[in-house]
This record gives C-alpha cells, structure tokens and sequence, in this order.
C-alpha cells in the first residue's frame, strides 16, 4: 500500500489584488458571476483567478505560435522538461512514442492527464510512462503543468508533476486550417491540416476535431550537430560517429583490431576504406564505418486524431457528458546496418598487417607470420602507419568484427493506436457538489523491423566451408525481420464529492478504483536471443488498484492558503 501525505502553507504578496481593490464600489453590483473551475493540482472547485499552485498554463494560442508541429514538440520544449526526455527518434523507445520527464524525475514519475483523467502509460514503455505523441493537438484548449509533486491528489505518479493537456468544450462555429513548414536544411518537412466543429443548444454542446500531420525524417547527415566529424584525421581517436564495427579481424588471443584487405577502395567506408591507426589503442589499424550517413535522428511520422466530447444539461443539478479520443501515430525509423561478430579460424580472412609508426620514430610491425611481438612494441603513441600492402591470411583462431552492409539498413515501422472513452455525471444534491465518471482506455502499438540478422542461421553459416558474409545467396539465409505487439488496457472508476463548510473552508473526497492490462509479445527471434541488432522479450502482467482520497483548503488567512490532502492507494 501507498500512502501520500502533504500539508502546504503557502504566503504571497497579492500585488495583482490592488488594482481589483481599488475599483468603483458599484462593480460588485454590475459584476458577473464568477465560474468555478477545477485547477490542476486540486480537486476542489474556486475561482479561476485564485489559487496559488505553482501552475504554468500553455494556451492554444501560444501552441500555435511556437511553430511546434504538435502538443508533443511543445511539451518536450518547456524548461519544464528539465534533462529532456524521449522522442520519436534514434534511441528511443520507438519511432511513435514520446514522453516528458518534469523536472527531470523520469516519465514514470510525471503524471499526464488528458482532460483530467489519467493517461495510462504507453504500451513501448512497458506502461510506465505516457505517450504524449499520441495526444491531438487541433483539440487542445490549454496545458496545465504542475511543476509540484501532487502524489497525495493523484497518486505515486505524479511525484514529480502533473500535465494536464485540457480539450475544447465550449465552442461555437468552424475552424479549418492546414500548412506546410519546409526547413531550409533537407529534412523536417512538415504537412498539417485541421477542422474543429462546436456547436450548443439549450441543454447540450458539442465539440468534434479532426487532425492529419505528416513529418518527413531528419536524418544525421543532413544537420551539423549530428553527423560525423573530424574524419580528416588519420587517427581513428579523432573521427565522431564511426564505428570500428566494418571489416575488422580480431586477434583471440591478443584482441588486436586489424582491417580486411577488402575494406580499402570500398566506398561504403570511411574515406573510401581508409586505414586509420588508433591513438588510444597502439597496435590497432581501423577500417571506419559512417553510421550517421545512414541513420535517422527524428523519425518520418504521419498521424490521425479524432477527439469528440458532448454535454447535455439534464437540469440545474445535473450534467452528463462523455468524451471520446482516437489517435493514430505511424513513425518510421532507419538505422546503419547490423554489426556482429563471428569465430574466424586461422588463415579464413585476408587481413592488413602494417607498421605502426610510433611518436618517437621508432617502428613495430609484423613478422613472417603475420603476428606482432607485444614485448617488443616501443612505449608511447602512434603517429602513422606504412606498408598498407602487406597483407596476409589471418595467422590465428580470432573473430570477424563485420557491419551487415549487404544486408541492407535496418528499418522500424511502427504503428500506436490510441482509444480513450470517458463518461461522466456531474450534479449537486443539496451543498455538495459529486463527480463519476467511468474511463476505458486502450493502446495498442505494432512495430516491425526489417534487415536483422538470425543469429543462429548465421554462426551455423559462418562454419561452413568457403563461408563469405558478404554473397548474396548467403545474405538471404541470415536475414531476419523482426515484430512486436504491445498493448496496455486500463480501466477506471471514479466517485468523488466536495462542499463548502463556510466562507473559509473546503473539502473534497472521493475514492477510485483502476485496473492495468499489459502484453508485449515479441517474435521468436528476440524471444531466444537470437537476433542481432536488436534486443527484447515477451512480458505480460495484471494489476487493480483502489484509491482513497481526502482534501481541504482553508483561506481564511489574507493572501495565504493553507492546505491538506491525503492519499491511499
């Protein structure tokens, strides 16, 4: 069981109050009723210029003016966001899932709500945290961010904070829009197109949005910040994003890095196969692979999103209203291709053997056989190498370090769906104010990869007679391609109640009860480990849990409140 306790008593100076007191004394008179709403952080209802929660509120005007293609971008780019956190992108946990981390405590800890309901942890990220990706944008109102933990009001989740994204729901009339973002760079182009259509009656409202975007990939090559550098150099300890992993010969007994003779003159390596020594490793000759030439740092995404919410006055003290959200995310992403290693016994590889040019002039290279005397390597760095012509089959048992480049690239396609329905009864009977609600949410994501590597067809290949990694008829018999379905179904339902006990004093209390459903069923490659270039398991699991709730805000101190909640779940 968890238990969440919090007791907040907050001063402020009301600077902002003293232009209020000095109004007219008939603008009570000609004043409108004020509408109490509930602000995040608090479940109970007040004023919505009052209260002093630490609450940043992103309107839908000011998303429109970041330039931001969707809610996702606009999150991830708050300082709120402290140390970053996911996108769809290169590393992260799929081309269609993003996350935010408030204050740097991780997406598990950050709580986000869409319309104040809970949004159930994204099925790629094992139900942790939140796919905000999958949030439509031309159906945002605000955002509110709670940058307060709010673990005794919400639960363990919200540890580090609350976001609260809060759809459309009075509107009237017709909003079409739709544009293009091109950067000047290749890469990033953007397509988007909207409709939100509102309408109200005497007793009911609607609100209907749909949303298409498209993002074309960004890929490494294409920005400064990403892509390989300082491969001028004829040190392997300069170059930035190379990869030793091409068409190396590990020594077994030694461990020394030595390149095939295939690698020079090849143009799918750096510099055309050029040979690099290794400053940081003396004795080691490197053949560099360019992955950032290769792969993708913001994936391709092409969305859909229907949200629909209506409400229908049944009388003065009571309100039903329900709310429905689809979303559909397809991300693309591609990588440089597989690096695996294989056994390569003696005299299987032709190898390049050169001499090691030490700082001090000295030389080290080969003998007869190939091999290298490490007792009689001279001390200090390499500064170059000579004699790139002697080559030689490999002398000793060792491994073949080889970058699939036949292979192809690797490709992730995957495809989240998001499928969120609430029903809601709000009503007063007699001084207390009640909400219930019931929520059935359900996400779903399918990703299938293409170009890996069988791991087992692969080493019972490699010994074999004659093997070459590199024959295309050879290629075709380790190939692997790769799937996983994932979904996370979550269910809850709430009750709460609130009243005034005077001028001065609030409260609120209320129970919940929710249940997880989580499945992630990968192919049977991954599931026996045996795929290079990529990693996972199946897992499933189950769990319910129940929620006890209590509240109370106390303002009877000028220009201070002072709070209480408490929490079982």
């Amino acid at each position: 069981k968890l238990k969440f306790y919090t007791l907040v008593a907050v001063a402020v100076l009301g600077f902002g109050a003293l232009p209020v007191s000095a109004q007219d004394s008939d603008s009570d008179e000609n004043a409108e009723e004020v509408e109490e709403v509930i602000v995040t952080g608090s479940r109970i209802a007040r004023a919505e210029f009052q209260g002093i929660n630490p609450v940043t509120l992103i309107t839908s005007e000011d998303i429109e003016a970041s330039g931001q293609l969707n809610v996702s971008e606009v999150l991830r780019s708050t300082v709120q966001n402290t140390l970053g956190s996911s996108y769809e992108g290169f590393n992260s946990f799929s081309a269609a899932d993003a996350n935010i981390s408030l204050r740097g405590a991780g997406s598990s800890r950050t709580l986000v709500l869409l319309d104040g309901k809970r949004m159930p942890g994204s099925p790629k990220q094992s139900g942790a945290g939140a796919n905000i990706a999958v949030i439509p944008t031309a159906a945002v109102d605000r955002i509110e961010i709670l940058t307060d933990g709010a673990s005794a009001i919400y639960g363990g989740d919200a540890a580090a904070g609350v976001v609260n994204v809060i759809l459309k729901k009075d509107y009237d009339g017709v909003t079409i829009k739709g544009g293009t973002t091109e950067p000047e760079l290749p890469g990033g182009k953007e397509d988007n197109f909207s409709v939100v259509v509102g309408g109200s009656g005497e007793k009911s409202s609607f609100v209907f949005s749909y949303e298409h975007q498209e993002r074309n990939t960004i890929y490494w090559k294409d920005r400064e910040y990403t892509k390989s550098a300082r491969t001028d150099s004829d040190d392997f300890a300069d170059w930035i994003g190379i990869s030793a992993g091409s068409r190396t010969w590990v020594n077994g007994s030694t461990f020394q890095y030595l390149p095939w003779a295939a690698c020079p003159g090849d143009s799918r390596f750096v510099r055309d196969g050029f040979i690099a020594y290794d400053g940081s490793y003396a004795g080691d000759a490197i053949c560099g692979y360019d992955y950032t030439a290769i792969g993708s740092d913001d994936a391709s995404r092409k969305s859909d999103a229907i949200s629909t919410s209506y409400r229908y006055t049944v009388s003065d003290d009571l309100e039903f209203s329900l709310r429905g959200t689809f979303s559909r995310v397809d991300g693309t992403s591609r990588f440089a291709p597989a690096v695996g290693s294989y056994f390569a016994p003696a005299g299987s590889i032709d190898i390049i053997a050169p001499t090691f040019v030490f700082a001090g002039g000295e030389t080290w290279g080969p003998d007869a056989n190939c091999l290298y005397d490490y007792s009689t390597q001279p001390s200090g760095s390499v500064s170059g190498l000579q004699n790139l012509d002697n080559t030689c089959a490999s002398p000793v048992d060792g491994f073949g370090l080889i970058r699939f480049t036949d292979n192809g690239n690797r490709e992730m396609d995957t495809v989240a769906d998001l499928f969120d329905i609430v029903v809601g009864v709000d009503g007063t009977v007699g001084e207390w104010t009640y909400n219930a609600s019931a929520q059935f949410s359900n996400q779903l994501t399918h990703e299938y990869g293409y170009n890996y590597i069988n791991k087992y067809a692969y080493e019972k290949l490699s010994t074999s007679a004659g093997f070459d990694p590199t024959d295309p008829d050879t290629v075709n018999r380790y190939r692997q391609d790769t799937f996983e379905r994932a979904e996370n179904r979550y269910d809850n339902y709430f009750f709460g109640a609130g009243r005034d006990l005077g001028d001065d004093v609030s409260i609120y209390l209320g129970m919940e009860y929710f249940e997880f459903g989580y499945e992630s069923r990968y192919d049977a490659g991954r599931n026996g480990l045996n795929v290079i270039g990529s990693a996972g398991n199946s897992s499933a699991g189950e769990r319910d849990a129940t929620a006890y709730f209590f509240e109370t805000l106390y303002t009877g101190v000028d220009k201070m409140e002072i709070s209480f909640s408490a929490r079982e779940d």
